[in-house]
């Protein structure tokens, strides 16, 4: 039975849902609080399944019958409490992290130095430096590239008063989810409304999220650069993308702030087909179609990378039609990369002294297998570690004793370059309810961890910045004892960060 939101009935529930956000996030107090009232938390549940879906926070699920059918994504009932202090840092920061990128994807000699032994053992990043060495002789034909990228963070509170950042990953390619970020905003905030609950509204403490705008006017500008009204931006997809509204919602922005720019849909597998450089190297589609900007949200994985498809990214590459992301910026975006870039002296190739430490100070430990001492300390100690290859997409990082056989295999096998040790960060915890409409739609407050992002965007070439910006926000909130952080499988939930002092977040994590 629907619980009315303005019934006595939900008057009374609404008192005890202000208390429940004025009490810490511990499990006692919450069961104190819930008690068993499991028919008022599914009446919850489903007003914010039917405000989310209204918003089109939805994803595609194949089906049994390999149909798909639209489904409300992951998300959570309730906004996370996260310190104003370390999301104001991580927000700081992205530009300084977009320009050391721009800076490392230009730099064709540090690119094949840094990856030449991962290359020998990871056959995905071989043809990619492959593929860079081609474009690399024969000249940039673009005059620009675009890259929309994500800054991943988690933080801990390391002695009990001080809170540090860490950054988990920097994406450089198909950085997704920031549609659905936003729409888990409005959520939220309409929740908070109709219970009447000043604690959980406070505008103030809901940071603005600019993502899609952000995003769009950043592609826009990239189009504007390529200088053809007529030439068109092209969405570069998989077969079937179950996060279609994340890409359709950036279409429809492009085309809402200016309607000159024509938005085009293709798979790789069209492309094949139908894509060809002609003799100015503008990259042609459909027979007549001028090409502007290309803008994968594919081919980012080595599972179904045919030889077609390998050939297809070659010819874009030797275009003239401006690529988010470029080759070199792909490769720029590898673990291997990131873990050379916290060797003393390499960010201050490419920073100001104020910048470097400015991302600097957010580094955790980034380890080469090579490192023999941090390998048997990873081996004794498995839990205080991550062992990731050069993958993008979620799903390959080894996690807690399976990191001990993996490394045992690796050694065995000779494979010690595709991949890098990370020390984990331990992230603070926090209950809250998932709303998981991608395994089955349940309503159960448990603890969780978040995970930070803020996107960023730049353009440029190797001479010249002529664009750098942040572009809004991501929350994903996972249970605590979930390694993997999915948001499509299911594993993690779309969240909005709630921020307070440090003070008061020293309070509810420490009471």
């Amino acid at each position: 039975m629907k619980l009315c939101l303005h019934s006595t009935e939900c008057l009374n529930f609404r008192l005890r849902l202000c208390l429940f956000s004025k009490m810490n996030c511990r499990k006692g107090a919450i069961c104190k609080v819930i008690g068993e009232s499991v028919d008022d938390w599914s009446s919850l549940a489903s007003e914010c399944q039917d405000y989310a879906e209204c918003c089109g926070f939805l994803i595609r699920k194949k089906g049994n019958d390999d149909q798909q059918t639209t489904i409300m994504g992951s998300m959570t009932l309730f906004p996370t409490k996260y310190p104003k202090s370390m999301y104001n840092k991580a927000l700081a920061v992205q530009s300084a992290y977009n320009e050391l990128y721009h800076k490392v994807a230009n730099d064709y000699d540090f690119l094949k130095e840094a990856l030449m032994g991962t290359a020998a053992a990871d056959d995905f990043v071989q043809r990619q430096l492959e593929l860079y060495d081609t474009v690399h002789r024969e000249g940039p034909a673009a005059l620009f590239s675009l890259a929309i990228v994500r800054s991943d963070y988690m933080y801990e509170c390391t002695d009990g008063f001080n809170f540090k950042l860490g950054q988990i990953e920097f994406n450089t390619m198909a950085s997704s989810m920031a549609a659905v970020s936003t729409k888990v905003g409005k959520v939220h905030r309409y929740m908070a409304r109709i219970l009447e609950d000043p604690c959980l509204y406070n505008g103030d403490s809901y940071p603005v999220n600019d993502a899609v705008p952000a995003i769009a006017d950043s592609i826009i500008k990239a189009w504007l650069l390529y200088s053809n009204p007529k030439a068109v931006v092209m969405f570069v997809l998989g077969k079937k993308d179950s996060n279609f509204a994340d890409i359709r919602s950036i279409e429809y922005a492009i085309l809402e702030r200016n309607p000159d720019v024509k938005v085009v849909m293709k798979t790789a597998d069209a492309l094949q087909k139908t894509s060809f450089l002609n003799e100015d190297k503008r990259l042609i589609i459909d027979d007549n179609i001028e090409v502007a900007l290309v803008y994968y949200r594919s081919l980012y994985a080595p599972n179904g990378m045919t030889e077609e498809f390998w050939n297809l990214r070659l010819l874009i590459e030797r275009s003239k039609a401006i690529k988010c992301p470029s080759i070199p910026y792909q490769l720029a975006g590898t673990k291997k990369v990131q873990q050379e870039l916290s060797r003393p002296g390499v960010v201050e190739r490419y920073l100001s002294p104020e910048k470097a430490a400015q991302v600097r100070s957010t580094f955790v430990g980034l380890y080469s297998l090579k490192n023999k001492e941090v390998v048997e300390a990873a081996k004794a100690n498995p839990h205080r570690y991550v062992l990731k290859p050069q993958r993008e997409g979620g799903g390959n990082n080894t996690y807690g004793e399976d990191i001990v056989a993996k490394l045992h295999e690796i050694e065995r096998l000779g494979e010690s370059d595709a991949y890098i040790l990370m020390e984990r960060i331990q992230p603070t915890k926090q209950y809250n309810c998932k709303l998981n409409g991608i395994v089955g739609n349940y309503c159960r407050c448990e603890p969780t961890v978040s995970e930070l992002g803020i996107y960023g965007a730049i353009i440029g070439n190797e001479d010249e910045i002529s664009y750098n910006t942040t572009a809004g926000y991501l929350l994903r909130t996972k249970l605590q004892h979930v390694d993997e952080g999915g948001f499509c499988a299911g594993y993690s939930a779309i969240d909005t960060p709630y921020l307070l002092s440090d003070e008061d977040m020293l309070k509810e994590i420490g009471e």
